[in-house]
């Protein structure tokens, strides 16, 4: 319920500054990806893609691939892989030239998530590992959790031991509070001791 409400006030906020009409557009361009933020928590996608939209317009550089990389995350969660696989080449293309490896980090881990779901599981592989070199060399700790999570499953599915990727993105998820990562990268842990027959462990 507060992200209902928070969309509702940023929405507000927008029209507000619609009519005032001085407002600097760094200022519009957070509130509009703020308003794109909580309304895809919510799954209001569309109202999220307009948001991140009308900041794209307002920026440029590594902020507008950012930007970019979000719109093809909603792509992604209404099942429009492909969409979101180009969406994601415009975002990286938008970085050449560019030495935000943070930024890249982050889109190559959503291309390999892209490229995961739709079981290209070699490309994946490939995708996250690069995702994950990116990650380091700019210290960009959540793109890392998450490129190793992917790498580790991904892993897994091909029968390659995933369990060191995996155990490590748990141990940088534990380091960032975030408890759902943590708790994905377990479960997948255990699923892998599980179909490896080493039952105390995957308990």
């Amino acid at each position: 319920f507060a992200n209902v409400v928070a969309a509702e006030l940023y929405e507000r906020a927008l029209s507000a500054a619609d009519l005032v009409g001085d407002v600097p557009s760094a200022e519009r361009a957070r509130v509009s990806e703020a308003l794109g933020d909580v309304c895809e928590r919510f799954g209001a996608y569309d109202r999220s893609a307009a948001g991140y939209t009308q900041a794209r317009e307002l920026v440029g550089g590594a902020d507008e691939a950012r930007l970019v990389g979000k719109l093809a995350a909603l792509l992604e969660h209404t099942s429009r892989y492909e969409d979101a696989l180009a969406t994601y080449d415009e975002a990286l293309a938008r970085l050449e030239g560019s030495q935000d490896d943070a930024t890249r980090a982050e889109l190559a881990v959503g291309r390999a998530a892209v490229l995961y779901r739709q079981n290209r599981v070699e490309e994946a592989i490939e995708w996250a590992e690069r995702a994950i070199a990116l990650a380091e060399a700019a210290d960009a700790r959540g793109s890392l959790a998450h490129g190793l999570f992917l790498l580790g499953g991904a892993l897994s599915d091909v029968e390659r031991d995933g369990a060191p990727e995996l155990e490590r993105a748990i141990s940088i998820y534990r380091e960032l509070g975030d408890h759902a990562g943590a708790g994905a990268a377990l479960n997948n842990l255990g699923a892998q001791r599980y179909s490896e027959g080493n039952w105390e462990a995957a308990l």
